[in-house]
């Protein structure tokens, strides 16, 4: 008998799958595509990359802060 048939082993597998599935529901989380657009498999897509950058000195009467710095960019993967 292969180990990989192992009954103990089928059914340590089996318990522990049982037991990550929230977790890998989870995961969907931040891995479902929304888009409207489709990328061929392998193409290079961009990634908005964003910099928060520094917040100015806060403004009590706007409730905000005077101003900010930061950008967002681009990367391709």
């Amino acid at each position: 008998m292969s180990s990989l048939t192992s009954p103990g082993l089928i059914k340590a597998t089996n318990d522990a799958l049982i037991k990550i599935v929230p977790e890998l529901n989870m995961l969907k989380l931040f891995s479902w595509d929304f888009s409207d657009q489709v990328s061929d498999w392998g193409s290079v897509v961009k990634v908005p990359i964003v910099n928060g950058g520094t917040a100015g000195e806060f403004n009590i009467e706007s409730n905000d802060y005077e101003n900010t710095t930061g950008a967002v960019t681009y990367q391709q993967v």
